[in-house]
């Protein structure tokens, strides 16, 4: 799979020919031994995850993740998704974004109550 173009960060924050605006404020940093065995995966600016994810910025951390802006590169449209990779050790079956793929399994988004909730879009290990 080949992509034509890129997608290019201005020092304004602006992401090149697509009109979005990056707000570009601090935040925390996770520690770098949250990065061994167990823990975050590290990413990069512009990695491509599941053959299908390109790494545009940084959203945010939590607990046990990190969320990454993404462009959907196999969309027809031009796409942004939220992509969130959660740490090693939390990728357990109780995790709750796991769970929620079981309860769509089971038929759960048949239910007028899924409308409710923000339905994870994919899955895929690292």
């Amino acid at each position: 799979m080949s992509e034509t173009g890129s997608i290019l960060s201005s020092p304004g924050g602006e992401v090149v020919g697509t009109g979005l605006t990056i707000e570009r404020s601090p935040f925390g940093l996770e520690k770098f031994y949250d990065y061994e065995q167990g823990g975050h995966h590290p990413i990069h600016l512009g990695d491509v995850l599941h053959a299908r994810y390109k790494i545009i910025h940084k959203l945010g951390s939590g607990g046990y993740s990190n969320v990454w802006l993404c462009h959907d590169i196999c969309s027809d449209a031009f796409k942004y998704v939220a992509l969130k990779v959660i740490m090693g050790e939390g990728s357990t079956k109780d995790c709750p974004e796991l769970r929620i793929n079981r309860l769509l399994k089971s038929g759960f988004e048949s239910l007028e109550t899924a409308d409710y909730f923000c339905l994870p879009l994919d899955q895929f290990e690292i």
